[in-house]
């Protein structure tokens, strides 16, 4: 089972987790952080700073030409263990683009990640 919610991006972390404002209805937001789901992004120290600052860039390129996208939850998948939720961010409203995550998968910012 999945949970769909309209969202606001508050900023990028790095390439995979980003701080998302969280519409949940009646006028109610909430501020989470989120692990994009199924990918692993290069760090953003040491060795891989580079290709991490890449990844980053891209994540803040997406958000700013898809500023309406709704985030993917699901049941029994809630939290990494450092407490981030795990989700699948789409575009809105006709999701004609694929999904961030999909999108660093294909653009090569990420690999995938199953852990």
């Amino acid at each position: 089972m999945t949970y769909e919610y309209h969202a606001k991006l508050v900023r990028v972390i790095d390439g995979d987790t980003v701080v998302l404002d969280v519409d949940l209805g009646f006028h109610a937001t909430m501020r989470e952080t989120f692990r994009l789901y199924g990918v692993n992004c290069p760090e953003m120290h040491g060795a891989t700073k580079e290709a991490g600052q890449a990844a980053k860039a891209f994540v803040e390129k997406w958000f700013a030409s898809h500023p309406e996208f709704v985030t993917e939850s699901f049941k029994g998948r809630t939290q990494d263990k450092y407490g981030r939720w795990l989700a699948v961010i789409h575009p809105t409203p006709d999701r004609s683009d694929d999904a961030l995550n999909e999108a660093l998968l294909t653009s090569g910012h990420a690999v995938e990640f199953t852990g």
